[in-house]
């Protein structure tokens, strides 16, 4: 029996996913090509192929191809549901079926269908889920539809009414998939907080209008909606999303028994848990400080001095910062601190005032100044700031830290974070003076992402460390490449980027790009603003989290355990299909 993993895309009529009332269904054409199901009512729907990076990407490719619309532009991602594993021993194949909802903002009519349809029309989703059309339809249409539908025995199935589109839970989640969304300030370690304050105002609004009981219903919802959190909001984002509700709702199924004589212990936990969330900032600093404070005691001078250079405004790179300074009044240290402006929304800029206050009510507070020199320079300056002093000897040289933040890092390693990070780091590991600089990550262990399900037993191997070492290590380097191949793809407004351009330049390529697609412009213009990138395992030194600096191992082993942790969450989700 052959398996294929395919997307299952439902494109959706209406302003938002609160208001979607019909989806679009396409009939497969009766083309040799065409293998399956002809004739019958489908989503857009194809294989994942090995050069799409992931299911989305897949998805993207699969609706472009199939009616020339444009995700992002025609279409907006509305819910990405639960995968889901199915056999048709009449067609002998099995299927893994990643299902998306898009919402259609362009008029209908540019939807234009290729030789694998036939035609195509509206339908009423009560249709499907009610099982009215299923002999008009591919299997387990039903199945996919529930899992991204926000609607009348949808993604939360009936739950006796716990969540819906219209009722205060149903509001509170909609209202935190979009703070997640939306929020371009704040890096994971807010949104995650911001997640599990969404389950509790839901918990909330839930136990207002119940008998107080914990009911089974309850926490389906419940997981229901974490498990949007994690996968509809924000992808780029969701390793520490996912860490902070996985751990919480863990805690809240271990205490089953206290909840059903007390169920307000479930925001308890809750907020306990975002509690929790404030103390890791001041223990990454802890554990910085005493990073450094080893490479001061490696300097043997009578007056070290240690170079931070770092780029963007992460809460906690600041607190580790401000940190320092203590170090510095109680070791005689000089900290020279390099911030590189950070385009295109300028969060260097943001990080250096920040710290500058910090600074300020530090040494108001002492007799002496504070032995801390700050510098601002553009993000261009990158191989400019890590030169070595022409005119110190070896002895002379202060140690160079590049601090970089995360919002994610893969099982092996690898670390998502601002745009320009890869620059600073590559250049600090090539760059002369390679011996007396280390690329640093500063992160919290939620930040450790989970591997994708159909590999995590290639990492169990991993750990397992058998005997064949040239074996681990082969399968160690496929997976570490392949893991480099999902490059954060997360692009915002143009305008920040073109914001601070000369007029005239500005206005001359804004002309272009309103004229791309006219017969009288030959040349495609678009302007792009990525805020993430991947910077590879090799150039990274160090990784600092919470409980100390910890290696690639640990890293790895962190993100396997959280994968089963996740996995015994939600794995009896929809269970009934």
């Amino acid at each position: 029996m052959k398996h294929r993993s395919v997307v299952s895309n439902f494109v959706f009529k209406g302003e938002s996913v609160d208001q979607a009332q019909q989806i679009a269904l396409f009939k497969r054409s009766t083309h040799p090509n065409i293998r399956s199901y002809q004739g019958k009512y489908s989503p857009i729907a194809g294989s994942i192929e090995e050069q799409d990076a992931y299911p989305l990407a897949a998805a993207e490719r699969e609706i472009y191809e199939e009616t020339q619309l444009v995700c992002g532009r025609d279409l907006v991602l509305g819910f990405t549901g639960r995968p889901f594993t199915f056999e048709d021993e009449q067609a002998q194949r099995s299927w893994t079926v990643h299902p998306f909802e898009w919402l259609l903002k362009a008029d209908e009519s540019k939807i234009q269908i290729d030789w694998e349809h036939s035609g195509w029309k509206w339908f009423d989703p009560q249709a499907v889920l009610d099982g009215g059309i299923d002999d008009d339809c591919v299997p387990r249409l039903k199945v996919s539809l529930r899992r991204v539908y926000l609607g009348p025995n949808g993604m939360f199935g009936s739950g006796n009414g716990l969540i819906t589109r219209n009722n205060a839970a149903g509001q509170a989640f909609l209202r935190t998939i979009e703070k997640l969304r939306n929020d371009t300030e704040n890096g994971a370690r807010v949104l995650a907080t911001d997640a599990l304050k969404g389950l509790v105002e839901i918990t909330k609004c839930i136990f207002s209008t119940e008998d107080g009981l914990l009911s089974p219903e309850y926490w389906y919802a419940l997981r229901v909606a974490a498990w949007h959190f994690i996968y509809s909001a924000r992808t780029s984002m969701n390793a520490a999303i996912a860490s902070a509700i996985v751990n919480a709702l863990a805690q809240i199924a271990h205490a089953t028994n206290v909840l059903q004589n007390d169920p307000k212990a479930a925001c308890d936990i809750l907020e306990q848990s975002i509690a929790n969330r404030q103390k890791t900032s001041t223990e990454i600093a802890k554990a910085f400080k005493k990073y450094v404070d080893t490479l001061v005691t490696r300097q043997q001078q009578e007056e070290p001095a240690i170079n931070i250079i770092t780029l963007s405004n992460s809460s906690t790179i600041l607190a580790s910062l401000t940190h320092l300074v203590e170090l510095a009044q109680e070791n005689l240290l000089r900290l020279n601190f390099t911030i590189l402006e950070s385009r295109p929304a300028c969060e260097g800029a943001s990080l250096a005032a920040s710290l500058l206050s910090s600074l300020n009510d530090k040494a108001a507070s002492r007799d002496e100044p504070a032995r801390v020199s700050v510098r601002i320079v553009p993000d261009s300056h990158s191989a400019f700031v890590l030169r070595e002093p022409k005119d110190a000897g070896d002895s002379r040289k202060p140690h160079t830290v590049v601090l970089l933040g995360a919002d994610r890092i893969t099982p092996s390693g690898h670390v998502v974070n601002k745009t320009g990070s890869t620059a600073l780091a590559v250049l600090a590991r090539c760059l002369p003076g390679r011996g007396n600089r280390e690329v640093v990550v500063l992160s919290e262990t939620d930040k450790i992402a989970v591997p994708k399900q159909d590999v995590l037993a290639s990492y169990e191997q991993l750990l397992a460390k058998p005997d064949e070492e040239g074996v681990t290590d082969g399968l160690a380097a496929e997976l570490s490449r392949q893991e480099l191949t999902l490059e954060p793809d997360e692009q915002h407004d143009s305008a920040e980027v073109s914001c601070i351009w000369p007029e005239s330049a500005r206005n001359m390529v804004q002309s272009y790009m309103q004229a791309a697609g006219s017969s009288s412009v030959r040349n495609a213009v678009t302007i792009e603003n990525s805020y993430f990138e991947l910077i590879p395992a090799e150039y990274i030194d160090a990784y600092i989290a919470e409980d100390g600096e910890i290696s690639k191992e640990d890293v790895l082993r962190k993100s396997v355990n959280k994968a089963k942790k996740e996995s015994n969450l939600f794995e009896d989700l929809y269970e009934v299909d």
